[in-house]
């Protein structure tokens, strides 16, 4: 039988541990069945994985409950997509249930390289922002070449984002890095910016969706 002491520390186990629930879906939005799904933490440990069912979802239970960094996908057929999240470090892992998260298909990925692949061993950021209006954003990155993305394809001749707030950070190289975006100041904000660090693993994908910041003037 437990001792009292032992009852409350396993209780207290208990309570700390938050179950969350994700759908894994490819780029064309269809679920994906036998998903590898796995939560770090900033120290790039693994908090939990799993494994997505016939519809594309998967449990988690993560203990102890102190915030992740990313969460990665991989697939067969697919190329290995690490999503971050929308703050800058580290976010609640409660705010990961019922997320959906998209992994990269290899017929996408040669896509965005009509004329030939990537640097061997770099990898691919796509970055959005998280506001109402995300046109004639600028992107910048730590590394790596930035292009606007122009329906799903990376644009060499764009300057700024339309309306889809989106851009691709190619030749990325591995390790640590960061993307920024900035808008104009106009009637109603002054400055608008988002900034997001991230790590990039060879041959793969980073999805980041950046916060969007409003300071009036």
């Amino acid at each position: 039988m437990l001792s009292r002491v032992a009852l409350l520390a396993s209780l207290a186990a208990c309570s700390d541990t938050t179950t969350v629930h994700l759908l894994v879906e490819n780029d064309l939005r269809e679920p994906l069945a036998g998903a590898q799904v796995t939560v770090f933490d900033r120290a790039d440990a693994v908090l939990a994985a799993g494994t997505t069912d016939a519809a594309g979802w998967v449990e988690l239970r993560l203990d102890p409950p102190d915030g992740f960094t990313h969460v990665r996908l991989e697939a067969a057929g697919h190329r290995v997509t690490d999503h971050y999240s929308s703050t800058f470090w580290y976010a609640d892992v409660g705010n990961l249930d019922g997320q959906w998260l998209q992994v990269v298909r290899e017929e996408t990925w040669a896509s965005w390289f009509p004329t030939g692949l990537p640097t061997p061993g770099t990898g691919v950021v796509l970055v959005r922002t998280d506001a109402e209006d995300v046109s004639a954003l600028r992107v910048s990155a730590t590394s790596g070449t930035v292009r606007y993305d122009r329906g799903g394809l990376p644009d060499s001749t764009a300057t700024e984002t339309d309306a889809s707030g989106a851009a691709f950070v190619l030749d990325a190289p591995v390790g640590t890095g960061s993307v920024t975006s900035r808008g104009d100041s106009d009637s109603s904000c002054h400055l608008f910016y988002g900034s997001r660090g991230y790590t990039v693993v060879a041959d793969a994908v980073v999805r980041i969706t950046l916060p969007g910041e409003c300071n009036l003037p």
